[in-house]
């Protein structure tokens, strides 16, 4: 899970159709394609008529980005194009990356089948 972050660096860092949970433990906001912030659901589905607005209590509040999590095979598919995968699991991180010196992975059958994969840019 990422970095706590303030309103001002979630404006900075939330990209279009990614989704911030909020401190207070129900609140989600995404970024529309037209720099709108909006309050959502956890999927990212807008609310109608409600704006995000930099208030003293949205203000207040801390922010994180929800990781944009793939399934395996799309992971393993994108480890396959070069690109960097992240896997979660059990409160650890680890990064692959066919850039390291050796292309074989030793990793416990949890990690792949009970983890969580991104891909980073």
């Amino acid at each position: 899970m990422s970095e706590w972050l303030t309103i001002g660096k979630l404006v900075d860092q939330l990209n279009v159709g990614e989704i911030a949970e909020c401190s207070d433990g129900k609140s989600y906001v995404t970024v529309t394609e037209e720099g709108h912030f909006s309050f959502c659901d956890k999927n990212g589905h807008h609310r109608c008529f409600l704006d995000f607005y930099a208030t003293k209590p949205n203000r207040e509040r801390m922010y994180r980005i929800v990781p944009n999590y793939v399934t395996l095979d799309e992971a393993i598919a994108a480890y396959q194009d070069g690109k960097t995968i992240v896997s979660y699991w059990r409160g650890s991180t680890m990064e692959f990356t066919k850039k390291a010196e050796c292309d074989k992975w030793t990793v416990c059958s949890g990690r792949f089948f009970d983890g969580k994969w991104t891909i980073k840019d």
